[in-house]
């Protein structure tokens, strides 16, 4: 049985992992912008991309070498080719973040993304409900503790165990999938960084 079986099965607790849809792009050409799913994985030591996108966008090698993977349990791991690419980032604002990552072959099965609708303002906690956008996605990017941080705004608490991530890229969802409560905290989804 697969993880994500496993946690299908604890509804209505099944966790909300911070996945959204950002647009990247290749350092040679900017203009050229695709549509992919980011698993934000602040526990991984390092960013990762898929071969597959490494290919689509043409991205600039900047070197290659093997890398170890491990299971969680760490009793067993598997070496695999990995390069070293740069990769653009188009944040919320418009501005655009190259960052540096290793490839791997792949991320993780289809994930939830729970996202909510980019509405500025102060919303009542019992609003969200009505402006969550859920998507299902493979992520071709996951972004580690090294550049989590640089994407990081806030995070608001919308219910016990329930976050709502405020990042330069987009908002998210996670953590235990819990009743929204009807209490009205100051929303901001745009902040400034």
């Amino acid at each position: 049985m697969s993880v994500n079986s496993y946690s299908s099965l604890l509804e209505p607790w099944n966790p909300m992992l911070m996945v959204l849809k950002v647009k990247v792009f290749s350092p040679r050409n900017e203009d050229k912008k695709t549509e992919i799913f980011v698993f934000l994985d602040s526990g991984s030591e390092v960013s990762y991309i898929t071969d597959e996108l490494t290919k689509k966008l043409n991205l600039p090698k900047l070197g290659e070498g093997f890398l170890e993977v491990y299971t969680f349990q760490g009793n067993k791991s598997e070496k695999q080719q990995s390069g070293k690419y740069l990769l653009g980032i188009e944040r919320k604002d418009g501005k655009n973040e190259i960052i540096e990552l290793l490839s791997i072959n792949k991320i993780a099965n289809e994930l939830r993304s729970v996202t909510i609708n980019e509405i500025c303002g102060h919303l009542k906690l019992k609003d969200i409900k009505n402006n969550l956008v859920t998507n299902y996605g493979k992520p071709d990017l996951l972004i580690g503790v090294k550049d989590f941080w640089r994407f990081f705004i806030k995070k608001t608490e919308i219910s016990k165990g329930c976050y709502l991530v405020n990042t330069t890229i987009g908002s998210v969802i996670c953590g235990e999938n819990q009743k929204i409560s009807q209490q009205v905290v100051p929303l901001h989804l745009n902040e400034p960084v």
